[in-house]
């Protein structure tokens, strides 16, 4: 019994002393310091805006609708005229709203919205968000989305279509417009339709891939009434504009 409480309380000492050695080494021991430098800049904020742009979006072509690849370049074409000599990183809040106040002299401000939300998603991409950043507002009339038209509201833009339709310079922006009221497909749908995406027997549309956002957006329409009658006379004008092409060109 007496041997063992021996080895008992020297295992003890044994540790008691280990456990003072590792705190003074711990305390003596000089404290490394990692040199504090900067993260690295990321490749894109030194590029100008236009190179900057398009790498982007080359990042995003397999995660956005096809339709929504073809705005965003669209929206980079219409930024790049202001900051052509801009480098990403330089361009700041001040920059973008007189951009808005340019812009908004020409398109409406969901336009310009979109636009600017192009910048506002690059620069999160490189870690440098827009934080002084306003989006314009919206115009609160009926043709605002988010209510539907009235009865007699959607008569009058009826009328007014019909007799535009007449007109040879506002002719298919008036059918377009008409055919998109009756049917509901959006502008870019209906700018996306080729000849073979339509047809009379019966009256119908269908929405490609290439111009709906989203997959569950891809879908076949039934036309009656007006939308038919607008359809038909734009089948016969696309008719009408190949065969001119071809005789121009034969």
């Amino acid at each position: 019994m007496t041997t063992d409480n021996h080895s008992e309380s020297t295992l003890a000492r044994i540790v008691d002393a280990a456990a003072a050695d590792s705190r003074s080494l711990t305390v003596n021991r000089p404290h490394f310091q990692f040199p504090e430098e900067a993260a690295p800049a990321h490749p894109l904020g030194s590029m100008l805006f236009p190179e900057a742009a398009k790498a982007w979006l080359l990042t995003r072509r397999d995660h956005i609708a096809p339709r929504t690849y073809v705005d965003y370049e669209n929206h980079i074409k219409a930024l790049s005229r202001s900051f052509r000599n801009i480098r990403l990183d330089e361009i700041t809040g001040d920059m973008l709203r007189a951009y808005q106040r340019r812009r908004r002299q020409t398109v409406g401000p969901g336009i310009v919205n979109k636009e600017c939300g192009i910048v506002c998603m690059i620069r999160n991409r490189i870690g440098l968000a827009l934080t002084d950043y306003q989006r314009m507002p919206m115009p609160k009339d009926y043709e605002s989305p988010g209510r539907a038209l009235t009865t007699a509201e959607e008569a009058k833009l009826e009328r007014v279509f019909k007799a535009a339709a007449d007109h040879p310079l506002w002719k298919t922006a008036a059918l377009l417009s008409l055919l998109s009221m009756k049917c509901g497909a959006g502008p870019g749908e209906m700018l996306s339709l080729c000849l073979k995406d339509v047809g009379l027997d019966p009256p119908h549309i269908s929405i490609p891939r290439r111009g709906a956002k989203r997959v569950s957006r891809e879908r076949y329409l039934e036309l009656n009434g007006t939308a038919a009658w607008a359809l038909d006379r734009l089948i016969r004008r696309a008719i009408e504009e190949c065969k001119c092409a071809l005789f121009r060109h034969g």
